[in-house]
């Protein structure tokens, strides 16, 4: 009585699983969550703050910009960004910039829908008191 061979089995059975695999189109990457480009404009008194809110509605880099501060030789101020208690109207923040001027940037990364928050502030009393600090920034997020 004749036997197969192991190489003859092995042979037949990598045959069968090649015949089987489909040589079609290859996968594609899924595509990037789309952006959202927000704007804000606000002033800063001394020793004041302000903060503005957002939301990401996808997991995804986010990045803020602050664009253009009014005296243009404004001291540096506190930039942040962080998440926002929508209970009770927190913005804790995770990333800190204490000497920001125009140009400044902040960024950090989201993994889901999030409420978040871009606050501005005057921690250490710089600002001049007769000329508030104008600014304008911009936070791309899914």
């Amino acid at each position: 009585m004749r036997y197969a061979s192991p190489v003859r089995f092995l042979s037949l059975a990598l045959a069968l699983m090649l015949a089987g695999c489909d040589n079609g189109d290859s996968p594609t990457a899924p595509s990037p969550n789309p952006t959202v480009t927000e704007t804000f404009t606000g002033s800063i008194t001394r020793n004041g703050s302000q903060f503005h809110a957002f939301v990401a509605t996808a997991a995804g880099p986010v990045t803020a910009t602050i664009n253009a501060v009014d005296p243009a030789d404004s001291p540096a101020f506190g930039f942040s960004m962080g998440t926002l208690d929508l209970v009770t109207g927190v913005c804790t923040a995770v990333l800190t910039n204490p000497r920001a001027t125009t140009s400044a940037v902040l960024n950090g990364n989201v993994v889901g829908i999030t409420s978040l928050c871009l606050q501005l502030f005057d921690a250490s009393g710089t600002i001049p008191a007769e000329v508030p600090v104008n600014y304008t920034l911009t936070v791309v997020h899914p």
